[in-house]
């Protein structure tokens, strides 16, 4: 996920949400291309379980 964070910045993304980690056990951003949409990018894949909290 860093390394796609890294390549949407070298591309012109505006950063909306940086980069974070999630209590649910996803990794992810949000940004705006050069053209004005806005993405959502992570790695969250409810398939698998979360880590568990104690």
């Amino acid at each position: 996920m860093d390394r796609h964070y890294e390549t949407a910045i070298a591309a012109g993304a505006e950063i909306v949400i940086e980069l974070q980690d999630q209590d649910y056990g996803g990794r992810d951003y949000s940004c705006r291309d050069p053209e004005g949409y806005l993405w959502n990018f992570g790695t969250y894949d409810p398939w698998i379980a979360a880590p568990q909290q104690v």
